[in-house]
């Protein structure tokens, strides 16, 4: 089910920190499948960590099972695909200690910037 031989690159980030561009700047390789902000992935996320509904075991198969099918081939679309990025929103980092239990080869790229200058920005708007 998975593209052999292609990475997974968690992105995390906080708002109006520059992950938006980031995606924007891995999705016009031809080497790269951008899955921006799923929200099937955050409401896992949610449901394990606040553990509304799921164990431990059941929630840790049913994430990787579901990034699994995010990575169904390509081949149809490209050539190769060397990377799947995957950007999250802000609150699915609080789950990052079991997604590198279940994906140890993956990369986890954090985007971070000055909380203050971030609620200055949000006011603007």
């Amino acid at each position: 089910m998975e593209e052999e031989g292609s990475k997974i690159l968690f992105l995390h980030n906080q708002a109006r920190c520059g992950g938006t561009l980031v995606t924007v700047l891995f999705r016009e390789t031809s080497r790269c499948v951008c899955i921006n902000e799923p929200t099937y992935i955050s409401t896992i996320s949610n449901n394990i960590f606040f553990k509304y509904t799921w164990n431990g075991a059941t929630a840790r198969r049913l994430f990787r099972n579901t990034i699994c099918m995010m990575r169904k081939p390509y081949s149809a679309l490209r050539e190769t695909v060397d990377v799947y990025h995957l950007k999250r929103i802000f609150l699915d980092i609080l789950i990052i200690e079991m997604v590198k239990e279940i994906f140890p080869e993956a990369i986890q790229f954090f985007i971070y910037r000055d909380p203050i200058e971030i609620a200055k920005s949000m006011r603007r708007i």
